[in-house]
């Protein structure tokens, strides 16, 4: 009878006490690129250079050849926008490609010449906050950025 009662009476507390209800884990976003602020575009002849932010407050100087091609589906980046840029070291395609989509790079130092003549020098940036080389965004075109 006594083994009865203690059942009885562990069964009633286990079934009184509260149960905490389990939530799910938030779900992170999955981005294919980082997110780059646009700080500011300049244009010299027929080349945008764009300076852009990361999440680390590194500044990247992204070069971008401007391109008459309007009928590739995308959207222009603007000043203020932040967007998933796939970027690659100029350096990187220099010495693997060659040259790419009629305008040829040419490494001197720590400048560049660029431009369907080879007419605008582009420096990188001395100052600490900027990354140590030059960049360009594979699926940017002029200032027309791809969803790839």
């Amino acid at each position: 009878m006594r083994i009865f009662f203690y059942c009885i009476v562990s069964f009633l507390i286990g079934c009184g006490t509260s149960q905490k209800s389990i939530t799910p884990l938030p779900k992170t976003p999955v981005a294919t690129f980082p997110l780059y602020l646009v700080e500011s575009i300049d244009s010299v002849e027929d080349v945008y250079i764009i300076h852009a932010m990361n999440e680390q407050d590194s500044i990247y100087k992204i070069v971008s050849v401007k391109d008459s091609l309007k009928s590739l589906p995308c959207s222009n980046i603007q000043v203020g926008g932040s967007y998933d840029l796939s970027l690659s070291d100029i350096r990187q395609i220099i010495y693997t490609r060659g040259s790419v989509k009629d305008t040829t790079y040419i490494y001197h130092g720590s400048c560049f010449l660029f431009g369907k003549k080879e007419s605008v020098r582009i420096c990188t940036q001395k100052d600490r906050h900027y990354a140590p080389s030059l960049y360009k965004a594979t699926n940017l075109i002029g200032l027309c950025l791809r969803q790839e």
